[in-house]
């Protein structure tokens, strides 16, 4: 219940952004919506559960079809509703497409380009080995384009030893300034032996009894 109420009260801000006072005769647009609204759990519409057949859809109405006043009063004030939704629809479609062209750019590779690759640090960490993910590059590179696979998608020259796809989309790389001498990439990490550990030196190191607590024994008078 709390999530149709939800839905029924994002439903009606569309139509009484206009006239807030006049909420209260939406509801039965709001109450038919809901019982034609396609459920993906019942596999059908509320209204098609209940009386076994598909509703009637309301098309816009024509003047003068009807010699009923109260029905054509009813259905203006859909045509009238409806051309508010898509009013507003409208309004917010293009204010979404202008906050995300904000900070999109149009961006064109060609092959021969050196790029940087985003990588996951958790993941797709075959090309370099870091040694803490939080801190490290998100960065990886340059590595040069070979193929234009899509208007969006391109092909890297990556290493060998690399266990990742080639192929990456246009918003996980970055172009590189410059010449790819210019660049220097730091050496791989690797995974420290028992051989490169320091031995570490505990015979000045004392413990308290009932508190694990390894101090410097130099330190105590």
């Amino acid at each position: 219940m709390d999530n149709l109420r939800l839905l029924t009260n994002g439903y009606l801000r569309c139509y009484v952004a206009e006239v807030l006072s006049q909420w209260v005769d939406m509801l039965p647009w709001a109450e038919f919506w809901c019982n034609t609204s396609f459920q993906t759990s019942d596999g059908m519409t509320p209204f098609q559960s209940l009386y076994g057949r598909e509703p009637t859809t309301v098309a816009r109405y024509i003047f003068g079809s009807t010699a009923n006043e109260l029905v054509e009063s009813y259905l203006l004030q859909h045509n009238e509703v409806l051309h508010i939704l898509k009013h507003n629809l409208l309004k917010d479609q293009n204010c979404m497409k202008r906050l995300a062209d904000k900070s999109r750019t149009d961006t064109f590779l060609e092959v021969g380009d050196w790029v940087y690759v985003k990588l996951k640090p958790f993941r797709q960490n075959t090309l370099c080995l870091q040694r803490d993910h939080k801190l490290g590059r998100r960065y990886f590179g340059p590595y040069q384009v070979l193929k234009s696979i899509g208007p969006v998608t391109y092909r890297l020259e990556l290493p060998e030893s690399a266990k990742i796809r080639s192929i990456f989309h246009i918003s996980m790389l970055k172009r590189c300034v410059g010449t790819s001498d210019q660049h220097v990439t730091p050496m791989h990490l690797s995974v420290p032996t028992t051989e490169d550990l320091i031995e570490s030196n505990l015979e000045d190191k004392v413990a308290f009894q009932g508190w694990s607590k390894v101090v410097n024994e130099n330190i105590i008078d």
